[in-house]
């Protein structure tokens, strides 16, 4: 797909994204997080300092096995950070135990602002994530199953973005 032409779903799929890196960003704290031993960051970006009023927000991704993900994510990434001045995404490639370091950093309030993980109610307790309601207009829902949206809603309150849609089945065979 060229720079030039988008699909509706990729677009929404990115204006989401920033969204949503806007409003972590508001709650986020304004010391830098520093990322656990073993992480690998994204380049930079631009040579040019960014102004002082640009948020950054630290993007954690765990390792995947298909080929040519890691690429795709700071290319997107890089993308969106041309786009435009306001935010600039800086990604983290996690390899490993992805789960064990995000836990550690979250619990130590060096955790990224944002992150892949199921939604548990003690994520909520503990205030590893934050309200998105005020993203998810009527317009936006339309575009999202209303069982995706279920999953992702505690209290009331919507405090994901569906990132993927997966059979998740396990087989057995006797």
């Amino acid at each position: 797909m060229s720079r030039d032409a988008i699909s509706r779903r990729e677009f929404l799929r990115l204006a989401a994204l920033g969204t949503a890196a806007a409003a972590l960003a508001a709650c986020a704290p304004k010391a830098e997080p520093k990322p656990p031993a073993g992480a690998t960051q994204a380049p930079s970006g631009p040579a040019e300092p960014a102004p002082s009023d640009r948020i950054v927000l630290q993007q954690w991704y765990h390792e995947y096995g298909e080929a040519g993900c890691q690429e795709a994510v700071y290319r997107i990434a890089d993308e969106y950070n041309e786009m435009q001045g306001k935010v600039k995404v800086e990604v983290t490639w996690t390899p490993g135990d992805y789960a064990a370091k995000l836990n550690a950093a979250l619990a130590a309030g060096t955790g990224p602002d944002v992150y892949e993980r199921q939604l548990y109610i003690d994520m909520v307790r503990n205030k590893y994530c934050v309200e998105l309601d005020e993203l998810f207009t009527p317009e936006i829902k339309a575009d999202f199953d209303e069982k995706d949206l279920t999953l992702l809603t505690l209290n009331g309150h919507i405090y994901a973005v569906r990132m993927i849609i997966d059979t998740g089945l396990v087989y057995y065979r006797k």
